[in-house]
């Protein structure tokens, strides 16, 4: 019975040294960004006799950041954040804060041979915002994968077979931006 007592001290007095040395790893505190993988979920729902197809396209990004300020909350409404409209109610409007976004995605569509950035006619094309990535509000190191998701239809800009890919790049809460990536090329409504 002592042995296995002196035993498992010793495992603990090992796992607690172990544990004791491990460093967190060390990032710069700008976002660095690596394409990870673009999923493309081809669709066609069929009701009361109409078709309606779409794509569902998931750009998969890696992502490490030094002090773990990626991601917007609701609250985040003040200028560089704040969206088109007053500040305050009843206020006067004030047009769109340029970091409203903190995920920003050009998408490029292949005609002819070359790509072609597409020019959304919304204003935000096809932006978006994230919320906190860092579990519990914690600060420090970060690091892991964010997958962002979007719909695309066919219309009179896109059609079956269009080869479509995308360049995304992240703002952090301190505004320092990262680098920007390329996905691979995906083929709508195949």
């Amino acid at each position: 019975m002592k042995n296995n007592f002196i035993i498992f001290s010793f495992l603990l007095l090992i796992t607690g040294l172990l544990g004791a040395c491990h460093n967190p790893p060390k990032f710069p505190i700008e976002p660095n960004i690596s394409y990870k993988n673009i999923v493309n979920y081809h669709k066609t729902i069929g009701a009361n006799g109409t078709t309606d197809v779409r794509d569902s396209i998931v750009v998969i990004i890696r992502f490490e950041d030094g002090d773990g300020d990626l991601g917007l909350t609701d609250a985040d409404k003040d200028p560089p954040f704040n969206p088109t409209g007053p500040l305050v109610p009843g206020g006067p409007s004030v047009p769109q804060g340029e970091y409203f976004y903190n995920y920003f995605i050009k998408m490029f569509v292949k005609r002819n041979g070359q790509f072609e950035e597409f020019q959304f006619p919304n204003a935000g094309g096809l932006n978006g915002r994230f919320f906190p990535l860092a579990p519990d509000g914690r600060t420090g190191p970060l690091e892991g994968d964010l997958n962002y998701g979007f719909l695309v239809r066919p219309s009179r800009f896109f059609a079956p077979g269009d080869v479509v890919k995308f360049e995304v790049y992240i703002v952090d809460k301190k505004l320092h931006l990262s680098n920007k990536i390329t996905t691979e090329e995906t083929t709508l409504f195949q």
